[in-house]
């Protein structure tokens, strides 16, 4: 009795494992979509899709016993990856890739044992290059007339990392931007010199269609001093008008024994003193004399000292003058009523 069930149990183990591997061998179709990606394979080689509709999902058709479909379902849980120089061509230029023929000799694929039966797309056009590294000094712009003095940058020059067909191209005088804005500099403090930090980089125009590009650092310190707003100017003379009341213009004549101020100094805005320095604005000094002055200096012997005032109107321009009175010879006018 116990023999005949020892032989019932050992053929029925037997029937269970014929039964299993005919079923891990029985052929089997899979439809999946695969998440494709390209590897470099070398840090100075880049890959680049020519092709527009290009997502990077295959979709696949697979034809393979029960043990290798699960076997390959396992190993693509992940993105499959193919490298530039293994599963890829590795030299540079423009290929047209045979999905089927890489996928097949992927670390996924390799030895499973499964037909790729379909895929769409089938093929991809890819460009291979190669990267090179230049170095670029970094220049600094500006608003203009804002800054005085020298500029320092730090650090003075950047790398980047570029095809080799922009590399060749590129002017051997290229350089890299730090643009500074208007509003980085408010509220800096004039006359002292200041490092402005995290100035953004940008890279020359002729390398705005580079793909891949790869640059660092990608921002800079600039150290500047910022243009006092206040600027002054020495005038070796001032010449000095005489005005009076439109009332005794006629009666009276005032003449100077000295028609200029000496050494004035003139300080203002900044863009007030150019206008001084290049002879747009003129300044001159005024004698203001009321009916009542002339009066008092005709009878005190015809010669009197004013005081010379350089702005009746309110005005950004401050005067410094050591001697600003002028000595006047006052006299009437011959020939007027009341006249001599």
């Amino acid at each position: 009795m116990a023999d005949r069930f020892r032989v019932i149990v050992l053929t029925t183990v037997i029937a269970v494992l014929i039964w299993a591997f005919a079923e891990g061998q029985s052929v089997r179709t899979q439809t999946m979509d695969l998440d494709v990606r390209f590897d470099e394979g070398a840090p100075t080689r880049y890959i680049q899709v020519l092709d527009s509709g290009w997502t990077g999902t295959v979709r696949t058709r697979i034809d393979g016993s029960n043990t290798a479909v699960d076997t390959l379902l396992e190993a693509i849980r992940g993105p499959i990856r193919l490298t530039g120089g293994v599963d890829l061509p590795g030299a540079p230029g423009e290929h047209v890739l045979d999905l089927r023929a890489a996928l097949r000799e992927s670390e996924a694929f390799r030895g499973i044992g499964v037909t790729i039966a379909d895929l769409d797309p089938a093929t991809v056009r890819v460009l291979v290059g190669t990267l090179v590294e230049r170095e670029l000094p970094v220049r600094v712009e500006l608003p203009e007339g804002q800054v005085e003095g020298s500029l320092e940058v730090n650090p003075s020059t950047v790398r980047v990392e570029m095809p080799a067909s922009f590399a060749e191209a590129l002017s051997a005088e290229a350089f890299a931007i730090a643009r500074v804005s208007a509003d980085r500099l408010r509220g800096l403090e004039a006359g002292r010199r200041q490092v402005l930090g995290n100035v953004a980089v940008e890279l020359p125009p002729d390398l705005a269609d580079a793909n891949p590009i790869r640059f660092e650092p990608g921002s800079v310190g600039v150290a500047l001093t910022l243009r006092s707003r206040t600027a002054s100017i020495e005038l070796p003379t001032v010449p000095v008008h005489v005005k009076v009341a439109a009332v005794a213009f006629n009666d009276w004549l005032v003449i100077p024994q000295d028609p200029f101020l000496r050494d004035v100094t003139v300080t203002g805005p900044v863009e007030e003193i150019e206008r001084i320095r290049t002879g747009e604005t003129r300044i001159t000094g005024t004698l203001e004399l009321s009916v009542d002055e002339l009066e008092r200096a005709a009878r005190e012997g015809g010669e009197a000292t004013f005081a010379a005032r350089f702005a009746s109107l309110p005005s950004p321009l401050r005067f410094e003058v050591e001697d600003a009175l002028v000595r006047v010879r006052v006299e009437r006018r011959r020939g007027e009523p009341g006249g001599e």
